[in-house]
């Protein structure tokens, strides 16, 4: 019976050790972006959307030195007709004393007018 308990937990600890290990290594699904002469990384990751409006995505922005972490920042970001912001929806600026990450919104009557426009647009002489 014991041998049981301790296979069962080895194989529990095993497989939550396993899955914190494949989160930890997974790329971001957003950006990564070398700034000042490749000396830091800035990754964007998107990992989830709001509850309430699917347009609202939920994003983390990390600033790495050599793979350790120096700042770590979470945010929402409205980004209308794909399911997950696009490389308009950031800009990244650089000085020498400070790196600068703009989030920028979709604009969702912006949105809504190009949808409409692109919808009623004709083909003509085709």
């Amino acid at each position: 019976m014991s041998k049981k308990i301790l296979l069962s937990c080895a194989v529990l600890i095993g497989g939550i050790t396993f899955f914190f290990i494949a989160l930890k290594l997974r790329k971001p699904n957003w950006f990564i972006e070398r700034v000042k002469n490749g000396k830091y990384t800035v990754e964007g990751d998107c990992y989830g959307v709001n509850l309430h409006d699917e347009s609202i995505k939920e994003v983390s922005i990390k600033i790495k030195d050599n793979n350790k972490e120096l700042i770590v920042f979470e945010s929402s970001i409205s980004s209308y007709g794909s399911n997950k912001p696009r490389e308009d929806n950031y800009s990244i600026k650089c000085t020498d004393e400070y790196i600068v990450i703009y989030l920028k919104s979709d604009d969702e009557k912006k949105y809504m007018e190009d949808k409409e426009n692109y919808k009623n647009r004709k083909f003509e002489g085709l």
